[in-house]
């Protein structure tokens, strides 16, 4: 007798369930939660984007201020670090642009035979920096002291935040370090040990 064997083909029907896509109640569900999800993440994305910026721009000055310094040391030559528009003399604003040149007769501006070792404009494209010290501009004698020009470079990359602000600290010798939160407040210390503000 010949084998035989039935075969039951189910109708299509039966997998109409897995051809189905979601209902519009599942869809606003998944939708909230994505929201949801988005709004509780950007506050942390813009801190870590800010917290970035903020370390870039002080090894950006790191960089800047060793230029000097070495350049000063190098040539036994008074070496001005100041902010500058135009390449020329120095201005007001450091976000505006940095000069790096020898300073033969201390004028702050550049003569004849004086050389420019570094001009950049702007220094930075958001945010705010200030030089905490009486005078604007940083100068660096032949042995690498900077008289009374020590100080701080504050940046801030949003006015009113100062957990996302960081400095960098010149010292009287030369020497460079970076702001620290010694008292772990969330907010770095200037050179004078005080919090630093984003005003």
């Amino acid at each position: 007798m010949p084998f035989s064997k039935s075969i039951t083909i189910k109708p299509f029907s039966a997998f109409k369930s897995f051809n189905q896509g979601f209902t519009l109640f599942e869809l606003l569900i998944v939708i909230a939660v994505v929201a949801i999800l988005v709004v509780l993440s950007t506050p942390t994305l813009m801190a870590y984007s800010s917290q970035a910026k903020s370390k870039a721009t002080i090894q950006k000055l790191s960089g800047l201020v060793r230029l000097a310094r070495n350049n000063a040391i190098y040539h036994q030559s008074t070496t001005i670090l100041c902010p500058s528009k135009d390449s020329v003399s120095c201005s007001q604003y450091w976000q505006d642009g940095v000069l790096i040149f020898e300073d033969k007769n201390n004028n702050r501006q550049v003569d004849n035979k004086e050389a420019v070792i570094h001009f950049q404009t702007p220094l930075i494209d958001q945010g705010k920096l200030h030089w905490t010290a009486l005078r604007n501009y940083l100068s660096f004698s032949g042995q690498g002291l900077t008289g009374g020009s020590a100080g701080s470079f504050i940046y801030c990359p949003e006015l009113g935040k100062p957990k996302s602000a960081h400095g960098l600290i010149v010292s009287f010798s030369g020497k460079i370090r970076q702001a620290e939160d010694s008292n772990k407040d969330g907010i770095r210390e200037s050179g004078n040990a005080k919090n630093i503000a984003c005003l």
